[in-house]
Order: structure tokens, then C-alpha cells, then sequence
């Protein structure tokens, strides 16, 4: 009898390696790639929704373009999820370039396999 390897997944490697690159990119065709098929997306002031394409479909119609930088991250790993919170720090851009608004929000994500790829599964955001 002989130990089973078990591979957790690592969130804060996820969101590292991803977040900021695809939210910079202000294309809603890339950033839902990074959500599981039953998101549950629930930004600061704004209804919640649900729903890979209607994520992506609420991202492409903001009037706006963000910049985001993780200020810091830390999680909880298993097997099956990995849970992950973070500082974010937001500046939002009129589409001709000028600073709207700058903020911090903490957010909180809970990243799962689907489809052997790992994807956020819940997203919640609150302003600091």
C-alpha cells in the first residue's frame, strides 16, 4: 500500500499569474475565460450575477477601462479549492484615457478545477 500524491490547487499562484494581466487587458472575451461556467460575481455597488457570459457580457459593457495592481494575496489550499484574498489596488479611465476614480477593494475568490483547468468559482469584492 503506497500514498496517493494529492496536487492541491494553488489560488494565489492563479490570481499572481492571471488577474491583473487579464483585467488589464479590458477584453471580456479573456476575462471570462477565467471564471467557472456558474460564477458567482458579486462587485462592490453592483447587482451580483452569475453565469460565465453574462460576467463577461457585464465587463465588456462598463464605460470604462481599469488598471489594477495586487498589492497582496494569501490563501488556503486543498485538493479540491483553494480559497484566496487580497488587497487590489483600481484605477478607472474614461475611454479617451483621463483617471475617473482610484480605489482599494479587498476581494475574496474561490478557485476549482473545471475541466482540469482552474477557474474562479465565486468572486466578491468590498471597498476599503
Amino acid at each position: 500500500m503506497g500514498w496517493e500524491f494529492v496536487v492541491n490547487i494553488d489560488g494565489v499562484a492563479f490570481i499572481r499569474d492571471n488577474y491583473e494581466r487579464v483585467n488589464n487587458s479590458n477584453d471580456p472575451e479573456l476575462y471570462k475565460t477565467m471564471f467557472h461556467s456558474d460564477i458567482l460575481w458579486c462587485p462592490p455597488d453592483l447587482d451580483d450575477k452569475r453565469g460565465r457570459d453574462l460576467v463577461g457580457f457585464s465587463f465588456a459593457l462598463k464605460n470604462y477601462d481599469i488598471k489594477i495592481s495586487v498589492l497582496e494575496l494569501e490563501g488556503l489550499d486543498s485538493e479540491n479549492f483553494s480559497y484566496v484574498t487580497g488587497l487590489v489596488h483600481v484605477l478607472t479611465y474614461k475611454k479617451g484615457g483621463l483617471v475617473m476614480e482610484e480605489f482599494t477593494l479587498r476581494g475574496s475568490w474561490v478557485i476549482v478545477r473545471q475541466d482540469n483547468l482552474l477557474c474562479i468559482r465565486y468572486q466578491v469584492w468590498n471597498r476599503k
